[in-house]
This record gives C-alpha cells, sequence and structure tokens, in this order.
C-alpha cells in the first residue's frame, strides 16, 4: 500500500467546494437547520441514569435521552487505577442551551467530576434537528 499523502485525510475547508459532496456544501443547502449538538454522560447505576435523563428532558434542557450500558471503565482516579461499570447517557439539545445542561448535569450528577462531553452534530435529518430545537427552545 502506497503511503498516504502529507495532511491525509484531506480538510475539508482546503477542498474546492465543487469536489466536495453534497452534504458538505452548506452554501447550496435549502432552509437552516438548528445547530444540535449531543451530550454524553456516565452514571453509576441505571436508576440514576433514569432518574437524571427524565429530569434532564422534563426540564426540556434535552429533548430526548437514550441510556445504553452498562458499560465497563477503567480510569486514573486520585492516583489509583479504578474500573467500574457504569451507564452511558445519551443527550440531544442546541447550541443555545448545551451550557445550561451541562451545568445541570453537574447538580444532579453524584461524582465529583462526571464526565460531560458535548459533540457538535454536523450532519443530521433537518427534520429531527429542528424537532430538537422545537423541544427545547419552546417554553415550558
Amino acid at each position: 500500500m502506497a503511503p498516504k499523502p502529507v495532511g491525509y485525510p484531506p480538510n475539508r475547508a482546503l477542498v474546492p467546494a465543487t469536489s466536495r459532496p453534497a452534504q458538505y456544501n452548506r452554501a447550496h443547502e435549502g432552509p437552516a437547520v438548528a445547530e444540535c449538538f449531543q451530550v454524553t454522560t456516565t452514571l453509576p447505576d441505571r436508576a440514576t441514569a433514569d432518574r437524571v435523563a427524565a429530569r434532564l428532558v422534563e426540564e426540556r434542557l434535552a429533548a430526548c435521552a437514550q441510556i445504553l450500558g452498562p458499560v465497563f471503565s477503567t480510569y486514573i482516579w486520585k492516583g489509583e487505577i479504578e474500573q467500574a461499570t457504569e451507564w452511558y447517557c445519551n443527550l440531544k439539545t442546541t447550541k443555545l442551551r448545551v451550557a445550561e445542561l451541562q451545568e445541570r448535569i453537574r447538580e444532579l450528577h453524584p461524582y465529583q467530576i462526571p464526565e460531560i462531553i458535548a459533540v457538535r452534530i454536523l450532519d443530521g435529518d433537518p427534520d429531527y434537528l429542528n424537532w430538537i430545537e422545537e423541544v427545547v427552545e419552546a417554553p415550558s
């Protein structure tokens, strides 16, 4: 196999729009879609994950939540290698609500330093992304 060229994979910003796949040509798209994020956190058990997810959706900080688990985590805490069984909670929200969602997770979370990771959703079904925006930005 030939070596990959320097800068591989190509930076989309450097590729002319006419040679990029259509989904990356934002200037040629139809109506604007909501800028959404997926926020994840891990929790120590299913009951806590259910409780936190329900509260965040009830408070309209997240449009929805999916709970996955158990997952098995290995990490360093206070200088020691630890292992734990945890539950993932994936939440969908908008750019306008992501900071408030993160703060509320900290308030509800039993861990001293909870995992809270927010990733911008770069592409998705426009109807779904707009639904997320309608849910979390509607008055409750």
